[in-house]
């Protein structure tokens, strides 16, 4: 689970996938392509999360039976360098 912060408002959503690129998502609601957010979840280390907040762009955001809601697709801007070694450790293991 993760939550999506847009100006005036958040959005809960079900993350699908990540990268050091971006991630998937489910949200109940559509985003717009372009609409940029602040995503924020945590990654899990060991017995805890380790959390993470990186601004992200929608690239794509598609109607999904399947999934229960609109699946997104994001892209993260600038990550500073702990964070990505973070998403790039959880991906590899």
């Amino acid at each position: 689970m993760g939550t999506f912060v847009l100006p005036g408002s958040q959005i809960e959503v079900r993350l699908l996938d990540i990268s050091a690129q971006g991630m998937g998502a489910v949200a109940p609601l559509p985003m717009p392509v372009g609409a940029r957010c602040n995503a924020r979840f945590g990654l899990p280390k060991e017995t805890q999360r380790h959390p993470v907040q990186v601004d992200a762009t929608v690239i794509s955001c598609i109607l999904s039976g399947n999934d229960g809601g609109f699946r997104l697709g994001m892209q993260f801007g600038s990550l500073p360098s702990a964070m990505r070694s973070a998403i790039e450790d959880y991906v590899a293991s």
